[in-house]
C-alpha cells in the first residue's frame, strides 16, 4: 500500500489545526491521514514544538494546576500528559508532592 500524497493546502490546514489546539489524533481522524503523518507534518513544517519542548513551554503551567487541583491524575488529563510526565516536571521544578493514598 502507498502512502497517501498530502496536497499543500491539507498540509497548511493540519498546520493551522495544530496551532488552534486540536490534537493529532482527531485531525488525523478528520482527513483521513495517520496521526504520524499529521505530527510530522506540524512539526517538520509548521514548526509545532515536539512533545519534550512542548512540556517544558508548559512547565509553569503544570506546576500551577497541580498546585491549585492538588491531583497528578488530574494535571495529566487536563494537559494530555502521562502521569509520570507531570511527576517529572513537578520534580525538576522542586514541587513538593502528596503522597498517594492507599487503596
Amino acid at each position: 500500500m502507498q502512502p497517501r500524497k498530502i496536497t499543500d493546502a491539507v498540509r497548511g490546514e493540519i498546520i493551522a489545526r495544530a496551532w488552534d489546539g486540536e490534537t493529532f489524533a482527531h485531525i488525523a481522524r478528520d482527513l483521513g491521514v495517520s496521526s504520524y503523518q499529521v505530527g510530522r507534518i506540524a512539526m517538520r513544517e509548521g514548526g509545532f514544538p515536539n512533545r519534550a519542548e512542548l512540556i517544558r513551554l508548559q512547565r509553569d503551567a503544570i506546576c500551577a494546576a497541580y498546585e491549585d487541583v492538588g491531583s497528578m491524575a488530574e494535571v495529566a488529563k487536563r494537559f494530555a500528559l502521562s502521569e509520570q510526565a507531570v511527576s517529572n516536571t513537578l520534580h525538576t521544578r522542586g514541587v513538593r508532592t502528596r503522597k498517594p493514598r492507599r487503596r
